[in-house]
């Protein structure tokens, strides 16, 4: 077990090196800067499952609706591409884990970072799934 749990300590340090503060000259720039740390946990994810595994982002679609956006989806095996010329579809029955990433969950107001969170998993719950 020793090599697995080192590295997921060298990912770990990774992933703190990208949430560390954002320079004050990038202070305005929050897209980027939530894209990059986004993409850093969707690599750690990726990084621990099979190639057969695919971790995503956006909407995830029931028969009858669809959740908020989600910042990092694991798909199972099993879910199909679902790829237009315009998006990628996310079936709620092929969702393995649905993980939201917020830069500060220290306040916990309801219009925070935290609870907005919150609502957005809780939308992922709320999918009819067979």
């Amino acid at each position: 077990m020793g090599p697995v749990l080192d590295a997921i300590k060298e990912s770990l340090q990774h992933i703190k090196l990208i949430y560390e503060p954002t320079l004050p000259s990038f202070n305005k720039d929050t897209k980027q800067t939530s894209d990059s740390r986004e993409t850093t946990v969707q690599d750690f994810i990726s990084s621990f499952f099979p190639p057969t595994w695919a971790v995503k982002n956006g909407l995830i679609y029931s028969i009858n609706s669809s959740s908020r956006e989600i910042d990092c989806v694991l798909l199972a095996p099993n879910h199909p591409p679902l790829k237009t010329p315009k998006r990628e579809i996310i079936l709620a029955e092929g969702v393995f884990a649905a993980i939201e990433i917020k830069p500060d969950i220290s306040v916990l107001t309801p219009d925070s970072e935290f609870h907005r969170g919150l609502m957005q998993i809780k939308s992922v719950k709320e999918l009819d799934r067979e």
